[in-house]
């Protein structure tokens, strides 16, 4: 049975803050060097690779938020981490798997902003999940300290 775990939290902060990085910084370079825009929008650039580090991050990004608030929800039982989770997760899944990816400033400028959500969604599920503890016994399900 999977059971909530801070590490689960805390690599999701990572990956998420791994990949609203990536996308700043790939939207910058192609900024700057409109050159590997245009050979990218082209497809002779050989950035292939790039589209698939990028839904790889989104991917894994997306599937660990999933994973750690879902479990953290049922933990703790706040509903809290989701205010942040939810638009960060909708933000990441529309900047990298629509089209709004093409637009280097726009789309790299959402995706920053919903990893930002993700990293503030899992340091308050962290929190609030350290902050609980399941005691089936006598006092019922869960105990806040």
């Amino acid at each position: 049975m999977l059971k909530w775990s801070p590490w689960l939290d805390r690599f999701g902060a990572a990956v998420s803050a791994t990949c609203g990085v990536h996308c700043a910084v790939m939207g910058a370079a192609f900024l700057l060097s409109p050159s590997i825009w245009l050979r990218q929008q082209s497809g002779h650039s050989g950035l292939h690779w790039l589209l698939v580090v990028e839904y790889g991050f989104a991917s894994a990004a997306v599937c660990l938020a999933l994973l750690a608030l879902g479990l953290g929800t049922f933990r703790h039982g706040s509903f809290r981490p989701w205010a942040f989770g939810f638009p960060g997760l909708c933000m990441i899944t529309a900047g990298v798997f629509s089209r709004l990816h093409d637009v280097p400033v726009l789309g790299s400028t959402v995706v920053l902003a919903g990893g930002l959500l993700m990293v503030l969604a899992h340091m308050d599920n962290l929190r609030i999940g350290r902050a609980t503890h399941f005691n089936p016994g006598r006092d019922g399900p869960m105990v806040m300290r």
